[in-house]
């Protein structure tokens, strides 16, 4: 698996709201492909709620 990382920073990015996160303090869930990053469980909530729904997207 992998996450999507800035290769040159090590950061990476919340998956519902693209803050820079240091992946060791970051809320992380292991998808099928990839590992998804989130600030907190609010972010998770809201990128799960749209996944429910069938769209992917950010806010």
């Amino acid at each position: 698996m992998r996450a999507p990382e800035d290769s040159e920073s090590g950061k990476v990015s919340c998956r519902a709201c693209n803050a820079e996160l240091d992946p060791t303090r970051s809320y992380r869930i292991d998808a099928e492909e990839y590992i998804y990053h989130f600030c907190g469980t609010e972010c998770y909530a809201h990128w799960r709620e749209g996944e429910d729904r069938g769209s992917a997207g950010t806010r």
